[in-house]
């Protein structure tokens, strides 16, 4: 264990800084270097992977299914 991550709920703060992260790096054309950005916000490299890609990347749809989606399945 690593006693200077933290662990629990993410803040706004967290969320936003992982976004704002998330946006530069699409923007210069660079991966997203999770280990580097976890440690700035003293969360675990696959710990911000994770919300970014279930909570808050921009084109996650949650819901029901969409019409076009029962024909797709």
């Amino acid at each position: 264990l690593k006693p200077d991550l933290r662990s629990g709920p993410f803040s706004a703060d967290d969320d936003q800084a992982i976004r704002d992260a998330v946006a530069a790096a699409e923007s210069a054309g660079h991966a997203v270097a999770w280990a580097e950005l976890g440690r700035t916000i003293g969360r675990s490299g696959p710990s911000v992977r994770k919300r970014y890609m279930t909570t808050l990347k921009p084109d996650l749809r949650s819901g029901p299914f969409s019409a076009d989606d029962d024909q797709a399945i």
